[in-house]
């Protein structure tokens, strides 16, 4: 019961967790490198992206996407 809810969890973490990386992105600084390059934005949301899909394969090959519950009627 309480693994089904941890694994939920651990999903809604890895998943969420390039927000963290987007809100560090969004601040006003200066010194960030990403700011000077032309092409770094879609550098950024290419790391994004495979960042995310590296997640989904795990979880896929790891058999983590199941049903946590089921209706009958």
């Amino acid at each position: 019961m309480y693994g089904d809810a941890l694994e939920g969890l651990d999903f809604l973490f890895d998943e969420y967790e390039p927000t963290f990386f987007t809100g560090l992105y969004g601040m006003n600084f200066d010194v960030l490198p990403e700011l000077h390059n032309e092409n770094s934005y879609f550098a950024l949301w290419g790391c994004f992206w495979i960042w995310w899909l590296g997640w989904l394969i795990f979880f896929l090959w790891t058999k983590q996407f199941k049903p946590v519950h089921t209706v009958k009627y």
